[in-house]
């Protein structure tokens, strides 16, 4: 029998066409309640600055202890603000979204949390300039939601003399072995047993597990007692920053999860580094990132606050 060319032809574009929508369905992101609610609450917002500032204080504000109720999506994957402080050196010679020597040698990159029950007065080294990136769950499609948030700590935990990319254990100090491996799963725990044997030294404090590969450890506990025990520990967490350590991303990476530029409200070097930033990124990679400017809390009972606006743009789409 004989089957004509335009037969053969027809019947493969019907199953490219066919693999293709299964490969488009693969891709596209499943419903999610939580991402319904932060629509619900900044979609409609036309300016793409003003709408990252809407996403920002939505997630600063939004405190769950899990996401998609599962008990292995701690709430740092879709709540809070996880963000990296830079140096404001207007004549570096590196792009401050790439990581450090330090961190390429390690695997980890510090970042803090902030959130409403997760606040503390300034970034870590008094630096007044930085970058955020989306929260993992609420990453764009055309960016990368693969960088894992690998562990966090109440307060600065030394983290470049730890094992394990920053989440390990202090050498010859046994109470900063990772909190899951000593049995400590609540905020009362790390309070009463680690915190107090460590003489509240960040060095000897351990970390909680926010990634766990095998779900063996539940992420979801580890991330309400980090939470818990900066609310038990006052004052302490309030006058020092928190710490998380992300795994190490490549240098030059287009697709590096960037939700927005900051500087510390009031930095005329803050502001003018951001901008800095905001320029070479264009410059990098066409793509347009705001500039938020945040004003830390002068007491504990005090909150957070964002802006943007538009005179602090040098790009804008």
């Amino acid at each position: 029998m004989i089957i004509s060319i335009k037969k053969i032809l027809g019947f493969t574009l019907v199953i490219l066409t066919l693999t293709l929508s299964t490969q488009a369905s693969t891709r596209s992101t499943p419903y999610s309640i939580d991402n319904e609610r932060r629509e619900n609450a900044c979609g409609n917002i036309t300016s793409a600055g003003e709408k990252t500032l809407c996403y920002i204080r939505y997630d600063y504000s939004n405190t769950p202890s899990r996401c998609n109720e599962s008990d292995n999506e701690p709430g740092v994957l879709c709540s809070g603000v996880v963000f990296r402080g830079t140096d404001d050196d207007l004549n570096r010679g590196y792009y401050s979204w790439n990581p450090s020597p330090a961190s390429v040698t390690s695997g980890g990159v510090s970042f803090s949390y902030l959130r409403k029950d997760s606040k503390f007065s300034k970034v870590a080294y008094n630096y007044e300039t930085g970058f955020i990136f989306y929260p993992v769950n609420f990453t764009p499609s055309t960016k990368d939601n693969t960088i894992k948030i690998l562990c966090g700590f109440p307060l600065d935990g030394w983290t470049n003399n730890r094992s394990d990319k920053g989440c390990g254990e202090q050498s010859s100090r046994p109470s900063s072995r990772p909190c899951a491996d000593q049995g400590i799963n609540n905020a009362s725990d790390w309070y009463d047993i680690n915190h107090s044997a460590s003489g509240q030294n960040g060095r000897y404090i351990c970390g909680f597990t926010l990634y766990s590969p095998d779900n063996t450890i539940n992420t979801t506990k580890q991330f309400d007692a980090m939470i818990k025990s900066q609310i038990l520990l006052k004052g302490n967490s309030f006058n020092e920053q928190n710490e998380l350590r992300l795994a190490t991303w490549e240098q030059n990476k287009s697709d590096i999860p960037l939700e927005a530029f900051f500087y510390h409200e009031g930095s005329s070097n803050g502001l003018k580094s951001s901008q800095k930033d905001q320029r070479e990124f264009y410059e990098q990679f066409n793509a347009v990132i705001p500039i938020i400017e945040i004003a830390f809390p002068a007491t504990i009972n005090d909150d957070v606050v964002f802006d943007y606006k538009e005179s602090d743009q040098v790009v804008t789409q």
